[in-house]
């Protein structure tokens, strides 16, 4: 069992390709309790004292959101949902489920995850994220729902540098490689108390199966300036928002001779391509503060025991 924070590094210009799927409308809307969410899928409305603590260890999670409203799952998913080559849907191969929150005391944002994957892959092709095929999870956010391209390519390199993700941010989690948040030149950004991330991982890469469990939170920016915080504009957040965020989960399971993926699975939330592309991200709806505690569903505890055997 390897458990440690996760390295994070900021790049200017990322070429992580996106996904692309139908619709989620089929998961739940209404809250357990009633509640009518309009079609939207929802961020949970953390509490003062019910904020995670990031230690890879989504055990607060579980004891803080009871309602099923919250929780996406691949026991959700159609095959619709699955982008890739060669990509199925099938839980034995993999299972995801995550929930995604807001607090309006820290204003922040966000992400808890638990990953079952029957093989686990971390390759790197040539060096550094950009040729990187790795089991991972990435996490997009456009705080203001602006949409739009956001990664600037084409642009001088000093008008690059100021506006290449200052308008909706791109954090990849990966177990192996660290945390990358796709920034511009914001190194500032990348650290508490503007972001951090924690992770476990229960298996060793390249040799079977393997669990992970992800945490994060990230600050919601409407204009990242790498000049740093005094220049940038903060999203303020506020129950009853609509946020664009996205989650892609990356699945590489077999290679050919050159080493390039012939399997490879994105489930996501839908909407088309995420790269460069914030109009193909997701409305989460910011719900109010609730305090409900949480129970694991049977049907979630089934498929833990499955990759267990």
């Amino acid at each position: 069992m390897r458990m440690n924070k996760l390295l994070i590094s900021v790049l200017a210009i990322g070429l992580l390709i996106g996904v692309s799927t139908d619709s989620w409308a089929h998961l739940n809307v209404v809250g357990d309790t009633g509640e009518d969410y309009g079609g939207l899928l929802v961020a949970y409305g953390f509490a003062e004292n019910e904020i995670p603590t990031l230690d890879a260890d989504i055990g607060d999670w579980e004891a803080t959101i009871t309602d099923p409203v919250f929780w996406i799952t691949t026991e959700a998913m159609t095959s619709n949902d699955f982008w890739g080559t060669g990509a199925t849907y099938n839980l034995d191969n993999l299972a995801v489920r995550f929930a995604l929150g807001w607090a309006e005391n820290t204003n922040r944002l966000y992400l808890g995850a638990e990953v079952f994957d029957n093989l686990y892959i971390s390759e790197t092709l040539t060096s550094g994220i950009f040729d990187t095929q790795s089991d991972n999870v990435e996490w997009n956010v456009d705080a203001d729902h602006s949409g739009g391209p956001y990664a600037c390519l084409g642009l001088e390199a000093e008008e690059e540098t100021r506006w290449a993700y200052s308008q909706a941010q791109q954090i990849v989690l990966d177990p192996f490689h660290g945390v990358t948040l796709f920034s511009a030149g914001a190194s500032w950004v990348a650290v508490p108390p503007y972001m951090d991330a924690a992770n476990t991982t229960i298996g060793e890469h390249n040799s079977g199966p393997a669990s992970f469990i992800y945490e994060a939170y990230t600050t919601p920016w409407n204009d990242l300036n790498p000049a740093g915080a005094s220049d940038s504009i903060e999203q303020d957040l506020q129950a009853g928002e609509i946020v664009h965020m996205q989650v892609n989960v990356a699945d590489f399971d077999s290679f050919n001779e050159d080493g390039r993926a012939v399997y490879y699975a994105y489930p996501n939330l839908g909407g088309g391509s995420t790269w460069n592309n914030a109009d193909n991200f997701v409305d989460f709806l910011l719900a109010s503060p609730s305090g409900a505690t949480a129970v694991e569903t049977d049907s979630w505890g089934a498929i833990k025991s499955t990759f267990a055997q």
